[in-house]
């Protein structure tokens, strides 16, 4: 889980970092279209302007590690101040950036965020509309004396019903793919969690494996947290196989594990660390000692009563490796196994 937040956090990162440079290279290409088509004149500074705001917003989310709340207002400085004002300088011309500017608050915010940054957006570009249509923009004198012009850039009904209308469709079908992608995200998700559960567990038992179990003793130690382990091993464990047969031994493994489980729900840690062997790993030392003796009067009054279950316990030192404390723990029932000297070891 601690590598799935990492992966998440980075990709959030890689993703505001491509939005602001996307915003940063289109200003300029922005001025320097601009430049070449209609001269020098004071409007086409502008975007050298936000460039400035968006570089500092980056620095801002960058150090500060809050780009979540850096996005939102880059949304609404572009949203709410810099489109509106590219609508009113290109007329029709800029309601592709409109669009645009309405999908970006689906993408990049979250939750109640979009529905009030989508309306706002909305609100506002329809205001630029009217004052368009109202009073035309004299930025350009060759515009301004054209009334041809003026009337299908900025008095263009139709183009802007037509933006309205798109802008509430591109809406609901970004909401329907983004539903869609969130949605096959926590089926992938799900399918992830239960193959690493998988990879995790004993088949047989349900109880987590060897692996997982060194894995975290090595991660208590290392954070120097103090922990008991308790060990549960079936005696003459090959014997029990040649006198039965292997599916006696499964069920009695079956049975001992789920009585583990039940009593230790919650409280301690349970793993199969051999084919004979359980070991029980406790954080909190103040229930340990009655809830294991409860568990030894049910191991030893149950089910499984007439079968012999070494146990012990042993508590972490200081100077301890996961090598050095297994092998302690192991000492404790060694001489208890099975037939041979390998399967009498953990």
């Amino acid at each position: 889980m601690q590598r799935d937040m990492i992966r998440r956090r980075e990709s959030k990162y890689a993703i505001f970092d491509a939005a602001l440079l996307v915003l940063f290279i289109a200003n300029i290409v922005g001025f320097g279209t601009d430049y070449a088509r209609y001269g020098n004149i004071w409007p086409i500074y502008i975007y050298f302007a936000f460039d400035a705001i968006y570089l500092l917003l980056f620095v801002i989310g960058r150090f500060s590690l809050r780009t979540d709340l850096v996005m939102l207002i880059v949304v609404i400085t572009l949203n709410l101040i810099e489109f509106p004002f590219i609508f009113y300088f290109y007329g029709v011309n800029g309601l592709v950036y409109l669009i645009l500017g309405v999908i970006s608050n689906l993408v990049f915010l979250k939750g109640r965020q979009r529905i009030v940054m989508s309306a706002l957006t909305i609100i506002f570009d329809i205001t630029v509309m009217v004052i368009a249509y109202l009073e035309p923009q004299t930025f350009i004198d060759v515009l301004s004396s054209d009334a041809g012009e003026i009337a299908a850039r900025y008095k263009n009904i139709a183009a802007d019903a037509a933006y309205i209308i798109s802008a509430i469709l591109s809406q609901f079908i970004v909401m329907v793919l983004i539903n869609n992608q969130v949605k096959l995200e926590m089926e992938n998700k799900d399918l992830n969690d239960a193959i690493s559960n998988m990879s995790r567990r004993d088949p047989l038992t349900r109880t987590f494996n060897k692996s997982f179990m060194d894995s975290y003793i090595e991660g208590l130690i290392k954070d120097k947290r103090t922990f008991t382990a308790a060990i549960y091993k079936i005696s003459a464990f090959d014997n029990l196989v040649s006198k039965y047969g292997e599916q006696y031994n499964e069920i009695l493994l079956v049975a001992l594990a789920e009585l583990i489980l039940r009593e230790c729900a919650d409280k301690a840690v349970v793993a199969r660390y051999s084919k004979d062997c359980f070991v029980v790993v406790f954080i909190e030392q103040n229930e340990m000692m009655d809830l294991l003796s409860q568990m030894n009067l049910k191991i030893d009054s149950g089910a499984i009563a007439n079968v012999s279950v070494t146990r012990a316990y042993e508590k972490c030192n200081a100077d301890d490796t996961l090598d050095s404390f297994i092998e302690r723990l192991g000492n404790k029932v060694k001489g208890f196994g099975g037939q041979s000297a390998d399967s009498d070891l953990l």
